[in-house]
């Protein structure tokens, strides 16, 4: 039992270097088929989920940073979408549902959705190569500022 442990964690710490994770997850249960001689105390699955809620908490509603394609943001008669430029992405703050949480964190219920309250306009630059010059221009992108469960 101890031997096959110590290859499990070896190997979590292989994949997370090789991925280049710095930190495993604070909230780990460990799926196995309970015996009579492997019955976990109420305290263990309850330190879990006060583990669980307070993780769900943080996650909240707020921008945060996202990558997004230049390209996506482009107006249908723009003539950059025609070239090649650089960067092809850039991050901007969003309001993301996905990576958000909007309900009761004590139960682990979910209510409403995460969506921008407040935005702002702000310019990203990109250049391209035309005619052997080097050109810059700017697009506008919407940004988040503030976010709301509704």
């Amino acid at each position: 039992m101890a031997r096959g442990m110590a290859m499990w964690l070896w190997c979590v710490v292989a994949v997370a270097m090789v991925c280049g994770v710095t930190a495993a997850p604070s909230t780990h249960l460990e799926t196995h088929t309970e015996t009579e001689n492997d019955i976990r105390d109420d305290q263990y699955y309850e330190d879990i989920l006060h583990k669980q809620q307070v993780e769900l908490k943080s996650l909240g509603c707020r921008p945060m940073e996202m990558k997004v394609s230049v390209r996506s943001q482009l107006k249908y008669h723009d003539d950059l979408a025609d070239k090649m430029f650089f960067p092809e992405v850039f991050s901007v703050l969003r309001c993301h549902d996905e990576c958000s949480f909007c309900g009761n964190h004590k139960h682990g219920l979910q209510r409403g959705t995460c969506e921008p309250e407040t935005e702002r306009t702000r310019p990203v630059v990109v250049f391209y190569v035309e005619k052997g010059q080097k050109r810059y221009r700017q697009v506008m992108v919407t940004e988040h500022t503030t976010c709301k469960c509704t």
